[in-house]
Order: C-alpha cells, then sequence, then structure tokens
C-alpha cells in the first residue's frame, strides 16, 4: 500500500466532510452539491477501506485481526 496514496485520501475526505458541514451550515443548503459531495466522500472511504483490506491480505492478518 501506498502510504503517501492513503494519507492522501484520508486529507482529501476529511476536506470534502468540512465542505459537506459548510454547505449544511448555508442559510439555503443545495441539496445536489451535498449529494454529490456525499457521493465522493464515500467513493473515497470505499478506496481507502479496500487498501487496508488488500495490506492486511498480503500481511496475512484476516478480518477479525488474528494472523491467519
Amino acid at each position: 500500500m501506498s502510504v503517501r496514496l492513503f494519507k492522501s485520501l484520508l486529507q482529501k475526505s476529511t476536506q470534502i466532510q468540512q465542505e459537506i458541514e459548510r454547505e449544511h451550515r448555508r442559510l439555503w443548503p443545495d441539496r445536489f452539491r451535498l449529494i454529490k459531495l456525499k457521493k465522493v466522500r464515500l467513493s473515497i472511504k470505499d478506496r481507502l477501506q479496500r487498501m487496508l483490506e488488500k495490506n492486511q491480505t498480503a500481511m496475512g492478518v484476516s478480518k477479525a485481526g488474528t494472523s491467519a
């Protein structure tokens, strides 16, 4: 797993979450922008999860956290 890519995705997810929160605080939040932002954030989180699972498999660690 590329640590640099993982950190970059994590940072991007955090930035998008902040944008979502900002949009919610607006007087008239844009529903469509919120939907788009949430989909992008979910996509990033899914990618992060796949990266973690791939790394755990490569290290021989099961999902329960015990050695295989």
